[in-house]
């Protein structure tokens, strides 16, 4: 697995900023195809998709959340990172450490491959809580992390976030959240943190209020 990453990664860090983008193009415009083919074909009665059990709806699916949740319900997702995923945060973000995307940088470090940007993994927990907990209409307040292990390109995050606290006149939420990866058959904490988000209401009219 870590060859074939490290093999396919060589050729983008070895581009610049114009090169990296033509070479992205064709391949987001595939993604877009395959995300909406699939959310028009293979969508269930409940709005989810992806094979991957992602939750993902489309916009025109996603109800405005406007119940609280409770002190200890929780939701959960996987995603595998590939070499795709790293190059175009590396692109967006301007984030081109070679660690992420040569693959000869890690060579001699305590890596053992390319890493994947903390911040695409802490992305899942942005996921969660925007579809989940507490879901559409959540506002992000802020989110601790302690990166405790790296995740390298092509291993699989599973991501949970847990509701902690519930302050229901200001109608924020304080969570846990925790990313694992499994190595040799056991679970390895990668991040973990407590993010705080705010739900909004929606007024009659139909503009947000808090």
């Amino acid at each position: 697995m870590e060859g074939s990453a490290q093999s396919d990664t060589s050729m983008y860090a070895a581009m610049d900023n114009e090169e990296l983008a033509e070479a992205l193009a064709f391949y987001e415009t595939q993604v877009a195809y395959h995300l909406a083919w699939q959310d028009m074909h293979t969508a269930g009665p409940d709005g989810l998709s992806l094979a991957d059990s992602m939750p993902a709806t489309t916009t025109k699916q996603m109800m405005w959340a406007e119940h609280l949740p409770a002190v200890g319900q929780s939701a959960a997702t996987t995603r595998t990172f590939n070499n795709e995923d790293v190059v175009k945060v590396a692109l967006l973000s301007g984030d081109r450490n070679p660690l992420h995307l040569d693959p000869e940088a890690w060579v001699g470090t305590p890596f053992t491959g390319n890493v994947v940007h903390g911040a695409l993994t802490a992305s899942l927990f942005s996921q969660l809580m925007g579809m989940e907990f507490p879901g559409p209409g959540a506002v992000y307040l802020s989110q601790t992390l302690k990166f405790q292990a790296p995740v390298y390109i092509g291993e699989t995050v599973s991501a949970k976030v847990t509701v902690m606290q519930v302050r229901t006149d200001k109608r924020i939420i304080m969570l846990e959240t925790r990313a694992e990866v499994t190595r040799d058959g056991l679970p390895v904490t990668v991040l973990e943190g407590e993010a705080v988000v705010k739900l909004l209401v929606k007024s009659p009219q139909g503009d947000p209020a808090s």
